[in-house]
């Protein structure tokens, strides 16, 4: 492989990297959001009473919308420098990316944005959020007239995490590294009611200490 193409790989590595790690986020702000939202209080409430699980959700979800805009802009800025349409265009041999040469197979950018046009009202439900109510808090509009689940988003980030590990398959044989995925099946109120937990023992302790210090 000559300098220039090696280059280029290290740039597309970089690049795949970035985006990855903002798809893990996304994936791990909306399993939490889920899971704040359906959470049903038990015998541990009483130490959930300093956390508002709703607004929590809301915060999180929030978040994922911000990150899932970033992967998939309804139009790519200048400023978009992780997004999925510019990406393609890099890799693309009709468009003449820079990326071209290492795409052998090119019927993959076709496959990938013939899925992306499927979730485009999602797309443009996601910018509409983003634009109108979550960066920017003086707007008129109705929230309630976007109508968008968890299951929307959901299927967008896992085309996130498709697109960039058939890529990354395709560029250097072996899939892109996921390791920075925490556990998502972890239950987040539970981790909450151990950080509380947590919390109240050491208050505990402080105490003890304080009591023992003063003999």
């Amino acid at each position: 492989m000559d300098k220039t193409l090696h280059n280029k790989k290290k740039d597309l590595f970089k690049i795949l990297e970035v985006m990855n790690k903002i798809s893990i986020k996304i994936e791990m702000q909306l399993c939490y959001a889920k899971n704040l939202l359906s959470y049903k209080p038990g015998y541990e409430s009483q130490l959930l009473a300093i956390y508002d699980l709703n607004s929590l959700s809301v915060c999180v979800w929030k978040c994922a919308v911000l990150d899932l805009n970033k992967l998939f802009p309804e139009k790519c800025s200048k400023n978009d420098k992780y997004c999925f349409n510019k990406l393609l265009n890099k890799c693309s041999l009709t468009k003449g990316g820079e990326f071209k040469k290492l795409i052998t197979n090119q019927n993959l950018l076709s496959d990938f944005e013939t899925e992306m046009l499927k979730n485009q009202e999602t797309i443009k439900k996601i910018q509409k959020l983003r634009d109108e109510f979550y960066a920017h808090t003086d707007n008129n509009s109705d929230i309630n007239s976007i109508e968008i689940n968890f299951n929307d988003a959901e299927k967008l980030s896992n085309l996130a995490k498709d697109i960039l590990n058939k890529l990354h398959l395709e560029v250097f044989e072996y899939p892109i590294d996921n390791s920075d995925l925490y556990n998502t099946e972890n239950n987040i109120v539970k981790d909450l009611i151990g950080y509380r937990k947590m919390l109240h023992n050491d208050s505990l302790n402080t105490l003890i200490k304080e009591k023992y210090n003063k003999h």
